[in-house]
């Protein structure tokens, strides 16, 4: 029985791969940080960096798998304005998405698409920083519920995602973190 089961569910995610609407996105952007933590978030001020991102995009005509990888830079303190290039200290995140997605709107020109799902974060490095956050104050995993849409120029695609933090990125409290990462990449 459970053979039988693992055999439809490959052939199920072999024929999802064959469809010519799965592709990869490849993906440059600007990744901004929200905290609770006063001693690195003040109000009304956003830790921003960029980010680099490999997903695909499986399935049918209009439901698709979102799998991707991302490696983000965010500095490690918020600043009054959006500067993703500026010289602070920063971590570096390895992020692993995994969204279930609907085109509403599918065109060969145009798509309209909404996502939703989680996405699992391991710190892979962390600068050195006058603020002591170091391996021992960030935990090196944490999870969040993923939400977004996107829109589809041809092969130009753009993404807007939402990741709010369900975990604590700090060690030894309930500080969380929350994401939004606007990107431009391209379908193929």
């Amino acid at each position: 029985m459970i053979n039988r089961f693992i055999f439809i569910g490959l052939l199920s995610m072999l024929s999802l791969g064959s469809y010519s609407q799965s592709g990869m996105v490849a993906s440059v952007g600007v990744s901004m940080a929200f905290s609770d933590n006063p001693a690195v978030n003040k109000p009304d001020e956003v830790m921003s960096g960029w980010h680099a991102s490999l997903s695909g995009r499986l399935g049918s005509k209009n439901l698709f798998l979102r799998p991707g990888l991302e490696l983000h830079k965010v500095k490690l303190q918020s600043k009054e304005m959006l500067d993703p290039f500026s010289n602070l200290p920063a971590a570096y995140f390895l992020k692993i998405p995994l969204q279930i997605g609907f085109k509403l709107i599918n065109t060969e020109a145009f798509k309209l698409r909404l996502m939703g799902g989680g996405q699992f974060s391991y710190t892979a490095f962390i600068e050195e920083n006058e603020l002591g956050l170091d391996h021992n104050s960030i935990n090196d995993a944490s999870f969040g519920a993923l939400v977004g849409a996107g829109v589809d120029f041809g092969p130009l695609v753009v993404d807007f995602n939402f990741e709010k933090g369900l975990t604590a990125l700090y060690h030894n409290t309930d500080y969380k973190a929350d994401y939004i990462f606007v990107s431009i990449g391209f379908f193929f």
